[in-house]
């Protein structure tokens, strides 16, 4: 931010270092191998047509709007809880899965690098943007609740929600122009 040399990095750079690092490092487990199910969200931005085959402790089939991908993913189990990450292929996105084996609550996280943002214009939008740049520095998240259906369960009674509680670190930094800015970094 202000405190490091600002060295903005390309498009290029960021595709190439999400192909090449692959999936995540970490421990595999087999405890969904075998399980299929569709993921019924809700939410604004909740995923399209999004279902899972895990075919092995290192491998899934999934289905995302309509597009089908195989991709290597990482599965953690806590207590009843699993956890997956997976990349999708050819893109810096990837799907971060919270999964309740016992009611099969779910919540899905997509996350990916970059964001567009609007040059030229003003606060008040009274001038429009003259153009528009890809920052691809930054990293994004879109977060929904569901369940995964197996087509042998109901919808759980309780899915998961948000909370009020967020721990971490703050800066609040104002500009001489009236700007302002929050930076939060939860823990």
């Amino acid at each position: 931010m202000f405190f490091t040399e600002y060295d903005p990095l390309t498009t290029e750079f960021v595709d190439r270092a999400v192909i090449e690092k692959g999936a995540p490092d970490g421990k595999d487990t087999d405890c969904l191998s075998g399980l299929s199910f569709a993921c019924r969200l809700t939410g604004e931005y909740a995923p399209e047509g999004l279902s899972y085959t895990f075919t092995d402790e290192k491998t899934l089939h999934f289905t995302l709007e309509g597009n089908e991908y195989d991709a290597p993913y990482r599965a953690l189990t806590l207590g009843k809880l699993a956890l997956v990450t997976h990349l999708i292929p050819g893109t810096s996105r990837a799907l971060h899965l919270v999964l309740d084996r016992e009611t099969m609550a779910l919540t899905v996280f997509e996350t990916w690098f970059g964001i567009t943002v609007p040059i030229g214009m003003d606060l008040t939008g009274a001038r429009p943007p003259q153009s528009f740049r890809d920052i691809p520095r930054e990293i994004q998240r879109q977060y929904c609740f569901g369940w995964a259906d197996t087509g042998k369960n109901a919808e759980p009674a309780h899915l998961h929600t948000t909370t009020n509680r967020i721990e971490g670190r703050g800066l609040h930094w104002a500009f001489d122009t009236g700007y302002e800015m929050l930076s939060f970094s939860p823990s």
